[in-house]
């Protein structure tokens, strides 16, 4: 059975303290966990659980009990974590998934979507989308929809922006600044598309959701 540990802010006791969980490649571990918990510590109060090895997988009948009741789980994004087999994105981002336990990614190496050889550049960057992490989706979606290193393609283009709106909406609420302009581009992706019923109908939503934000009305799109 995995051996599970705690870091706090000044070694103080855990309890009653925000939970966050930190997993990521076995090779990363030493490199950006000490890292990490300092960005974490500098605003929060909070406990980071992690266990000894990253490589032991918590067995399923023990993740309610150890991950189950983690507020949130952060990962440091690497080329290692997207491109090799490891626990943390098979096994325990599943899981949060699974959960609907927030998760955050550290981009730790900005090459992983600035790539020479772009087959490989896209390779990681769909990998990266469809675990889900915010920043992937937001560049396939400019990929696609502009045509930057790929085919123009306004349904691939769709696809992503939809995913990135349904994301900042679950994960930030439907009034966050970042879920408007999600939904403002994909409005644009569905009218260069020619769906002009859909772009229309999502204008109408932002036209009401920015007033209810704003507090009083705004001309109309």
């Amino acid at each position: 059975m995995p051996n599970i540990l705690y870091r706090t802010r000044g070694n103080s006791s855990p309890g009653g303290n925000p939970r966050v969980y930190f997993t990521c490649h076995p090779d990363d571990f030493e490199r950006y966990f000490d890292k990490i918990c300092e960005d974490i510590f500098k605003p929060h109060d909070c406990a980071v659980y992690y266990t000894e090895n990253m490589t032991d997988i918590i067995p399923d009948e023990d993740k309610p009990t150890d991950l189950g009741s983690m507020n949130l789980f952060v990962m440091p994004v690497t080329f290692r974590l997207l491109r090799e087999p490891n626990r943390a994105m098979d096994d325990d981002f599943a899981y949060a998934k699974q959960e609907h336990i927030p998760v955050l990614p550290f981009m730790m190496e900005s090459g992983i979507y600035v790539e020479t050889d772009k087959e490989r550049g896209l390779a990681l960057s769909t990998k990266a989308a469809e675990a889900e992490l915010p920043e992937a989706m937001e560049r396939l979606f400019w990929m696609y929809s502009d045509g930057s290193g790929v085919t123009l393609d306004y349904r691939k283009a769709v696809i992503w922006a939809e995913k990135l709106a349904d994301y900042h909406t679950w994960t930030l609420g439907e009034e966050h600044p970042d879920t408007l302009t999600s939904l403002h581009n994909l409005a644009f992706i569905y009218r260069e598309l020619g769906d002009h019923r859909k772009a229309l109908e999502l204008k109408e939503k932002l036209y009401e959701l920015q007033n209810r934000t704003l507090g009083k009305k705004i001309p109309p799109p």
